[in-house]
């Protein structure tokens, strides 16, 4: 793109509006908080990385003076930017002032507020020797900034060389800490409005912990206080804590999946669900293996297609209620989104009241019918475990596939269930399916 034509004594040299989109930065009114907190880190990371890659020996002595200030930017707004959000959300009960710069004391503050999630309050460890090692040398972000302190003493006095090599391999390492640390920040907080968890564990902390222990009727046996001190001791709980644990886990349709308590949905039947998938199999018949080409939509029976549509409709509607079909989709778009069953009723309800009529209802089905991926969608709200969900025999759509957030799972120490459905699926090469021979490359 061409230059542009204006000379600098007529524009602003810094912030003129410039019609150039490849390479207009969003800041103030278009950016956020996390483009400082990331910025400065990847400042500190690039030019380490320059005087690597480009050989420039000669601006070490230059260059590693706002490298580490960056990284130490860096360090002292993710810390801010943790605090801040986490004080915000209630995950821990003190601010601390931001325009402090001791970055010690922000860590020592957020450390000591023990937040109430086991990944975060080890990220936050996991920073301790970074900021040992910067605030021992630039308490307040003076050293690396001026080469006199407040005092009026030389900065840095106390040190001679500083090595490249190091520092681009704790930089990197830093910059890894100080993403993981954010991205579970935001994490917890987006957790935290399903209303699942404790003063001392998040909703992951509980999930985890339901995968620990055994089955609920199995609670008043020796292997449960076995599990018991293992959990106390990884998430680090008292005996209260871990019983508020407890009782957080037993009201939740997804972990009560874990601990082998059965719940079920507010109207759907398993019978009706497989029927369901049985006609939307009908539209959409398993790929053949050996046509690399795909559908052929010129050459294709469309008056054969309305008539298969309109029967698929005309048995769905014809079995299932309203209130069932509303629940199917609920269903469908909780699996297909991976959104938490704290929101089950909630989304049901919303998809009820769509539907207030006849029509509403059918375009309904029209539209769940029309998804390649609806048989996927339901199958990833079912309680099956990553290996298993991909190890299961896929010609079973079996009743072990019931939905994850709402009926059982297999014991623990049991194997497959009895099975209730069968469905053709491709035999010939492996790939990733959906289970019932639906192929990834038609996903939409």
């Amino acid at each position: 793109m061409a230059e542009p034509t204006s000379t600098l004594d007529s524009i602003d040299p810094f912030f003129a509006i410039i019609h150039d989109s490849q390479w207009n930065a969003c800041i103030g009114q278009q950016g956020e908080e996390r483009n400082y907190v990331d910025g400065f880190m990847e400042a500190a990371i690039e030019l380490v990385e320059a005087i690597f890659d480009k050989k420039l020996m000669s601006q070490r002595d230059t260059l590693v003076l706002p490298i580490l200030y960056n990284a130490r930017h860096a360090v002292e707004l993710s810390l801010k930017f943790a605090i801040g959000r986490l004080h915000r959300e209630g995950v821990i009960a003190k601010h601390h002032p931001i325009t402090n710069h001791d970055i010690l004391s922000h860590w020592k503050h957020l450390h000591d507020s023990n937040p109430g999630d086991k990944l975060l309050r080890e990220g936050v460890a996991e920073l301790e020797p970074f900021i040992v090692s910067l605030a021992k040398i630039d308490d307040d972000g003076q050293e690396f900034r001026y080469s006199k302190n407040r005092e009026g003493q030389p900065s840095l006095a106390g040190h001679a060389v500083a090595n490249l090599r190091l520092i681009r391999k704790s930089l990197n390492a830093l910059g890894e800490i100080l993403k993981r640390l954010q991205y579970r920040v935001i994490d917890v907080i987006a957790e935290r409005s399903t209303g699942s968890f404790t003063t001392r564990c998040s909703r992951s902390d509980l999930l985890e912990i339901a995968k620990m222990l055994p089955n609920r009727d199995e609670w008043s046996k020796s292997n449960f206080d076995e599990r018991k001190a293992i959990v106390k001791e990884k998430f680090e709980l008292t005996n209260r804590q871990f019983c508020n644990a407890l009782d957080e886990i037993q009201k939740n349709r997804e972990m009560n999946i874990q601990i082998g308590i059965e719940s079920n949905l507010l109207h759907l039947s398993d019978e009706h669900a497989i029927l369901t998938i049985e006609e939307w199999r009908k539209r959409h018949p398993i790929d053949d293996p050996e046509n690399e080409l795909g559908t052929d939509f010129f050459g294709a029976d469309w008056e054969k297609y309305r008539h298969v549509r309109n029967e698929i409709k005309a048995a769905i509607l014809g079995t299932l209620t309203p209130d069932e079909i509303a629940d199917l989709e609920t269903l469908f778009y909780i699996g297909r989104e991976s959104e938490p069953c704290e929101f089950y009723e909630k989304d049901f309800e919303g998809n009820k009241r769509k539907n207030h009529c006849r029509r509403d209802v059918e375009e309904t089905v029209d539209r769940m019918m029309e998804k390649p991926i609806f048989s996927m969608g339901l199958r990833m709200a079912y309680p099956l475990s990553v290996d298993r969900l991909w190890r299961i025999d896929c010609d079973n759509f079996s009743d072990r596939i019931l939905w994850r957030l709402f009926q059982h799972r297999p014991p623990k120490s049991a194997g497959p269930s009895p099975t209730k459905l069968r469905l053709a699926r491709s035999h010939s090469h492996r790939r990733m399916d959906d289970g019932l021979g639906l192929s990834y490359r038609s996903y939409s």
